[in-house]
């Protein structure tokens, strides 16, 4: 058996959740693409990664290390985006506490567990509204709908939450607020 798949993300409160979680469904209902729906919303930090089920006391503990140095900082949601054409996303405002925030994290992982992206990719917040399962006949009718809303929010991003997988949808493990 795998051990079991994490990711660490920033969860907006309950209002932001639903209302992106309305988008997801628009997106599901009307373009056929309901892979966004198996997550609640957020913004990853630090993307998936298996983590033996014997160590995740130590992966606990690290973060709640690590969380107790952080501070609260403000997060802006501004409109919609896309990785044409497969990917539509609330889009994150330019923010340099949540870009220092994430090298930090990913640093402390690598000093403290040995834990590294499994991918190098380049960190791009955002918020999926609709996965790699759009269709890309349909891209261009959903990127046309999206992109005409004006969607803008902010939220207090307090709290580093762990998600777990399980039986095909991401589950809240555990929300440690900061310092």
């Amino acid at each position: 058996m795998n051990d079991p798949l994490f990711f660490m993300a920033l969860l907006p409160g309950p209002e932001i959740r639903a209302e992106v979680t309305a988008f997801k469904e628009y997106a599901a209902r009307h373009f056929n693409t309901s892979r966004a729906l198996t997550s609640p919303p957020h913004i990853t930090v630090f993307p998936p990664f298996r983590w033996k089920t014997a160590r995740y006391r130590d992966l606990v503990r690290v973060m709640e290390l690590f969380a107790a140095r952080e501070k609260a900082f403000w997060i802006e949601l501004k409109h919609f985006n896309a990785f044409a054409p497969r990917v539509i996303y609330v889009d994150v405002a330019e923010n340099a506490d949540l870009q220092s925030l994430e090298k930090r994290l990913v640093a402390t992982l690598k000093d403290q567990l040995n834990l590294e992206k499994e991918h190098a990719q380049p960190f791009h917040p955002h918020m999926t509204v609709a996965f790699k399962d759009l269709d890309k006949a349909v891209f261009p009718k959903a990127w046309d709908y999206f992109s005409g809303l004006n969607y803008q929010r902010m939220f207090q991003a307090g709290a580093l939450t762990l998600l777990h997988h399980e039986n095909g949808k991401w589950h809240i493990d555990r929300e440690i607020k900061w310092g």
